[in-house]
């Protein structure tokens, strides 16, 4: 939907010690799921094609004041997904697998200071070796795993990375819960939790994150819209293996977004042929990272 490795050590050894507060970023694109996030899809194999472009305006420092402004930064990143979900179920629940290989034009690893450069390259892979999915009659709950291959461009002097150059393991679990008897109110909430092995070709780390996203929505016919919604912690600080301590001390970043949502089902002979998704998110409340505007765009073919 998100973010060189060195850049935040290069701000704290050698810009001000005004800018020195830069965090790492992960892997979890923020806001990237919202409306029904915490339901599987029908039973079967789907493919979703996903567009999205993050536009950066502020960076904000650790006590959330602006020190940058009209950074001129974009981050453009789509994906491919190909997800199978069973019509058998273990322990009541429905299985699922997923594989989605990513492009991206760069990955923001910290909140930058300059220019990126948008050369198109393969980014990092995301595997779902599995996600459980129970479903009753006022609620759909989900649980799973989910791993970020590095198979995006790295390297740790490079600017216009597209990966992040480092292994990482997400946990998630959340529901999807109905508001009313025809299921045509939901609210759905779903945390990820991150965890990173250390950056390539160093003994940095990324700290732990915990995303939290998911939505409010009305369906009326074919249609669903409402509102999406993202919160982002940096619950560990980042192991950037230092010979100096940082002239002052780093928050842990912390970041929130919230937008509109527009879903639309097509369907044909009774079943749906295919399903269009488009979000705008505004970032606020950002500490010790950017601030700015996603769009996403994407649509899914069942068959």
């Amino acid at each position: 939907m998100k973010p060189s490795t060195l850049i935040a050590a290069l701000v704290l050894t050698i810009f001000s010690s005004e800018l020195a507060w830069a965090q790492l970023s992960g892997q979890n694109m923020r806001g990237d799921t919202a409306i029904g996030a915490g339901s599987l899809p029908e039973s079967g194999w789907s493919v979703n094609a996903f567009y999205s472009i993050y536009d950066v305006s502020d960076v904000r420092d650790d006590n959330g004041d602006r020190i940058l402004r009209g950074t001129e930064v974009e981050n453009e990143t789509a994906a491919l997904t190909l997800q199978w979900v069973s019509t058998d179920t273990i322990f009541g629940a429905r299985y699922s697998v997923l594989v989605s290989p990513g492009w991206a034009t760069s990955r923001l690893e910290s909140p930058v200071l300059t220019e990126n450069d948008t050369n198109w390259g393969l980014a990092d892979l995301y595997i779902q070796p599995i996600a459980l999915g129970w479903s009753f009659e006022r609620a759909d709950y989900t649980a799973g795993i989910g791993v970020y291959v590095p198979t995006g461009r790295y390297d740790i002097d490079a600017a216009d990375n597209t990966g992040l150059g480092a292994w990482a393991i997400e946990l998630f679990a959340g529901g999807t819960w109905y508001l009313d008897a025809a299921q045509t109110w939901s609210f759905a909430a779903v945390g990820f939790w991150e965890t990173f092995g250390d950056i390539e070709d160093s003994d940095q780390r990324i700290g732990e994150i915990l995303t939290l996203e998911g939505g409010l929505g009305k369906t009326v016919g074919d249609w669903t819209c409402g509102l999406a919604y993202f919160g982002q912690w940096k619950i560990s600080g980042d192991d950037l293996d230092l010979d100096d301590p940082a002239p002052i001390p780093i928050g842990n970043h912390e970041v929130y977004g919230i937008g509109p949502e527009l879903n639309y089902s097509l369907q044909r002979s009774g079943a749906e042929a295919a399903a269009f998704n488009l979000r705008y998110m505004r970032d606020f409340g950002a500490r010790s990272m950017t601030e700015g505007d996603t769009l996403t765009l994407s649509v899914t073919f069942p068959f």
